[in-house]
């Protein structure tokens, strides 16, 4: 069986935050799974997360795929992994862990074994419960910050501006908007809502290509479309 846990924070607050990308991905990574379907398994399907008490986390179980969003907050995220590695007796190696990066820029992200970000409470809770590093990460870029100018979504912005002179001052005020938008502190920043091109861009091409990625490594987890 392999575990796949998405992080995140429970609650419609927290909906489509940074801090909850686990959670998106693996909404999308169910959908995946159950459009391909897992080819011989006798494991009871399900289209749906259901919250298990005993695990304190929503579950779905798709073939020999658990995946699992925790429903104790970020920073005890732990508990419902431990608890689910003991129940199913699971080797962490076997575990993977899909969270929110700051130290990576939106619309990348990366894939390790053993070894994460620097600051992740929630992380670092799963790292501690179980009594290991070793297991796989999907490191997602949440960070927007200081890129807004140079994404071309930005070009309406100057739209109009016939000028040199007013092409400058358009500039000027959107470095301006972002270099405060820039200063956020992090712990804030990642409890702020993505915007509608940035989910966009997460559906259509970050979670497709982890998607196949996990796949590189486990032979039908999911299919490739």
């Amino acid at each position: 069986m392999k575990i796949i846990v998405g992080l995140g924070n429970p609650g419609r607050e927290y909906e489509n935050t940074r801090h909850n990308t686990g959670f998106l991905v693996l909404e999308k990574l169910k959908n995946r799974l159950i459009k391909f379907q897992i080819p011989n398994s006798k494991q009871t399907q399900s289209s749906k997360f259901q919250f298990s008490k005993r695990f304190g986390a929503e579950v779905c179980q798709k073939g020999d795929v658990l995946l699992v969003k925790p429903q104790t907050y970020m920073n005890e995220s732990g508990k419902s992994v431990a608890a689910i590695l003991r129940f199913y007796k699971v080797d962490p190696k076997d575990l993977w862990v899909v969270h929110d990066d700051l130290d990576i820029v939106f619309g990348d992200y990366k894939i390790h074994f053993g070894r994460g970000p620097k600051i992740h409470n929630g992380v670092n809770d799963i790292e501690e419960r179980l009594g290991t590093e070793e297991f796989w990460r999907v490191r997602v870029g949440v960070d927007s910050r200081g890129r807004e100018i140079r994404n071309s979504s930005l070009r309406p912005d100057i739209a109009g501006a016939t000028t040199g002179r007013q092409i400058t001052n358009k500039l000027k005020s959107l470095i301006f908007k972002n270099s405060k938008h820039g200063k956020v502190p992090g712990r804030k920043y990642v409890l702020m809502k993505l915007s509608g091109d940035e989910k966009a861009k997460m559906d259509e091409t970050v979670v497709k290509e982890i998607s196949e990625r996990i796949d590189e490594h486990h032979t039908s987890l999911i299919s490739k479309s």
